[in-house]
């Protein structure tokens, strides 16, 4: 609500001052986001830059977020250079330019496969090589845990013979192993985190095992909502349990949505409107290629968000039917929002105000198509 009105103040004081389609980050929101997840947590919080790669955000929230960035890619490495805390590079396609340019950036690598701890090999007569995580895949939180839990497995990290494997090749190599990388899935934690501590503890006494030494850092990955503060985690009974896993290593939590979620927000204005066999349509600069998460493409049933509108002129005549907000592409799927019956109708010009916008909305959509411009991006 907050956000709402400092952005309609900026529109009123300055109307000119946000060019749509486009997405407005306040830096207040990630900050509070990100030192009120920390504490509830009770670990350092590692944030997540692919969630929101606005260079400019980051190097404001930079004093606060101290504790290190994961990326996942060559221009996000170099984006974060520069910025306080360590940088994690964590993807199962980084081939020889881009652990290159990790180890030249001082980056610790998040090894997902075996190819990738090989290719180590061929730099270590060249530069110094920080000890690697290994990221585990999710098959092996069933696989030791003595609980009725399914975790989901994805196609990431290494089951465990392959991790199994890692370990005698980090010895053969010569390599050092500082810790693990697991990660639950997106939105799990308020389900998953907790439940998943123990098997975890089995993982990390087995490795440490097999290493014949012991491991210093444990990524926990996140999996948190926008809204976790209204989920009712129980984060006490988390620390509780936290605590109960081995006090030499430092564990670590990663944050995208729950950082920068709430903290954006996305604008886009109605150029014109009309209407097919009575279904009201609202026509606007921005849609599917600015903002894809919007278009709901990726979900069986399609629920879209309504956003607030901000008119210059107040308008007192009614929606008789719903109005359903398209994109200005030739997709099908450039349905991005919706206005329901009986709420004031927009005009030309209204501005749209979607919230929760700060985490992926940008990052993850596709501007190509048409060649449309890319969406502004502005902090207040």
């Amino acid at each position: 609500m907050r956000g709402f009105k400092q952005i309609i103040q900026n529109i009123i004081e300055n109307p000119g001052i946000f060019e749509t389609p486009c997405y407005v980050y306040i830096v207040e929101e990630v900050i509070k986001n990100y030192t009120d997840l920390k504490e509830c947590l009770g670990t350092d919080l590692i944030g997540s830059f692919k969630a929101n790669s606005c260079v400019e955000l980051l190097t404001r929230c930079n004093h606060v977020m101290g504790n290190g960035v994961e990326v996942a890619s060559l221009k996000e490495l170099n984006d974060v250079i520069g910025t306080s805390g360590e940088i994690f590079l964590n993807n199962p396609s980084c081939g020889q330019r881009e652990i290159r340019a990790a180890l030249a950036s001082k980056a610790t690598i998040v090894a997902d496969n075996l190819q990738q701890i090989e290719k180590l090999s061929e730099f270590m007569s060249k530069t110094e090589i920080k000890p690697i995580i290994l990221r585990l895949n999710n098959s092996l939180l069933n696989q030791f845990s003595s609980r009725d839990v399914a975790f989901r497995p994805d196609h990431f990290g290494m089951d465990w013979e392959t991790i199994c494997k890692a370990i005698r090749m980090i010895h053969e190599l010569g390599l050092g192993l500082r810790g693990l990388h697991i990660f639950n899935g997106s939105y799990s934690f308020r389900e998953k985190a907790e439940l998943s501590l123990l098997p975890i503890r089995k993982i990390i006494s087995e490795v440490e095992t097999r290493y014949g030494d012991a491991i210093s850092l444990v990524n926990l990955g996140g999996g948190f909502s926008e809204k976790w503060r209204d989920e009712g985690i129980d984060f006490t009974s988390y620390r509780k349990h936290l605590s109960r896993l081995p006090s030499h290593i430092d564990f670590v939590h990663e944050a995208g949505r729950g950082v920068f979620g709430s903290a954006g927000y996305y604008l886009t204005r109605m150029l014109n409107d009309k209407k097919i066999d009575g279904k009201a349509f609202g026509i606007c600069d921005g849609g599917i290629t600015h903002n894809f998460l919007l278009a709901k493409t990726e979900n069986v049933f399609k629920r879209y968000k309504t956003p607030r509108i901000h008119s210059a002129v107040s308008e007192t005549k009614l929606l008789s039917d719903e109005m359903l907000l398209v994109g200005p592409s030739c997709s099908k799927d450039d349905i991005f929002g919706l206005i329901p019956a009986g709420n004031p109708k927009p005009g030309k010009g209204d501005y749209f105000i979607f919230d929760y916008c700060g985490a992926y909305n940008y990052s993850y959509s596709v501007s190509r198509f048409l060649s449309l411009p890319d969406a502004k991006q502005y902090i207040i």
